[in-house]
């Protein structure tokens, strides 16, 4: 082993309760020449963090499955910075490691060998970091869901309609197709209110924690979501309070969304228009207090832009689309929806062309147009079926764009 090498080394950071026996057993050792490592302690998973956001170099982490704070969004915050996690773990718990992000998985109980072996197998010393990258490590593969459904962001300024074009969308792909979820992905937690929904939990808050710590399986998720059996789809309510995001981890929010479109065929995510990251504050709080819309923006195949034909409607999508195009997303992957239109085709052809005119993101199509329609308040105070003349219609037009195939099995199996 080259680890013997001052210059090829593996430091390894832990995180353990005080009296943890393997904690201070890989310390002695470190310290005592016995295996070839340093060993760098940490209290606490807020310091692990702080470290690793500091660009300090580790081979790997270890870290005890009791401590508070090992979770999934711990082990891709290492793993994304090349760090190996290795959970020590009691072999007979249920928590599937490996699924969350771990490189491997020891027993209290481990020897220096099982170590050694361990590190060699899934860490990069610190210094062959120069030629060696996380990459070239063999590591066990997990299980993945084969299946991958379509996934929808609907995203528009307040008082653009962006709700109820999030329902009659996917109210359209579950008349059309089937198998569709309506995700709150929101601050606001508006589609309680839209569904009349007398008890609000469980919510995206108990899914995404649900994520935090674990791969939940389909019966969990189900028993997650509300069945909207009029409009045949299944809905994920949101957020209970504006506060709730403090919660909500981004890793494991981006795990849930990626866990729908893993049973769904569509999802169809309603989305807050707040899209500041770090990069535009530096601040890291403010991106993760977005990390719904971040999560649901970053893996969405489209991205539906709602407005209203109004001076401030036009403004505000100009303003969202310019966004957008800021964090990457090009122009095949927006898709201009004016909520409200007026009939008249005059009037139409000029919200598209102020659209176009004004956006420096130039888009590939012309605006889907959703026309005003009587009696929606009555409709969302009891949950019944929207208008089939508007869902059907939006759900074929954003289905062909989406996923072509789709619309044809559809058009066949009618």
């Amino acid at each position: 082993m080259a680890g013997s090498d001052v210059d090829e080394r593996f430091v390894v950071a832990g995180v353990a309760h005080v009296r943890s026996s393997w904690f201070a057993q890989v310390a002695a050792w470190a310290s005592g020449g016995v295996s070839a490592i340093e060993f760098v302690k940490c209290v606490s998973v807020a310091e692990l963090r702080a470290r690793i956001r500091a660009g300090v170099a580790f081979s790997a982490a270890l870290v005890d499955a009791s401590v508070s704070g090992v979770d999934r969004d711990l082990l891709t915050v290492a793993t994304e910075a090349g760090i190996s996690v290795i959970v020590i773990a009691d072999p007979r718990g249920s928590r599937d490691w490996r699924a969350l992000g771990a490189a491997a998985i020891l027993p209290p109980a481990f020897t220096t060998d099982d170590l050694l072996t361990t590190l060699e197998a899934t860490a990069v010393p610190v210094g062959e970091r120069s030629v060696r990258t996380a990459a070239d490590v063999v590591a066990e593969p997990t299980a993945t869901s084969w299946f991958r459904g379509n996934v929808v962001a609907v995203c528009g300024r307040g008082g653009a309609g962006t709700s109820v074009a999030s329902m009659s969308l996917a109210q359209g792909f579950g008349v059309a197709h089937g198998s569709t979820c309506l995700a709150d992905w929101t601050l606001n937690g508006d589609l309680a209110a839209y569904h009349d929904a007398a008890d609000v939990i469980p919510a995206v808050p108990e899914l995404v924690d649900a994520h935090r710590t674990a791969v939940p399986g389909r019966h969990t998720i189900e028993s997650m979501l509300h069945q909207v059996e009029p409009r045949h789809y299944a809905l994920l309510l949101g957020v209970r309070s504006r506060r709730d995001w403090v919660a909500l981890r981004p890793n494991a929010v981006a795990a849930t969304l990626a866990s729908l479109a893993a049973m769904f065929r569509w999802t169809v995510c309603d989305v807050t228009a707040d899209l500041e990251s770090e990069s535009d504050t530096g601040s890291t709080e403010i991106e993760d207090r977005h990390a719904l819309a971040h999560s649901a923006i970053d893996a969405a195949d489209l991205v539906v832009v709602v407005a209203n034909p109004t001076l401030k409607g036009v403004r505000d999508v100009v303003g969202l689309i310019d966004d957008l195009g800021r964090l990457g997303i090009a122009a095949p992957r927006l898709q201009v929806l004016v909520n409200r239109a007026p009939r008249s085709p005059r009037v139409r052809a000029e919200v598209t062309r102020a659209i176009s005119d004004l956006s420096q993101n130039t888009l590939e199509r012309t605006p889907i147009f959703l026309g005003e329609r009587r009696g929606m308040e009555l409709l969302h105070r009891c949950a019944d079926r929207l208008p089939s003349q508007m869902t059907a219609p939006l759900a074929s037009a954003i289905a062909a764009i989406v996923s072509p195939v789709a619309v044809g099995q559809s058009q066949v199996s009618r």
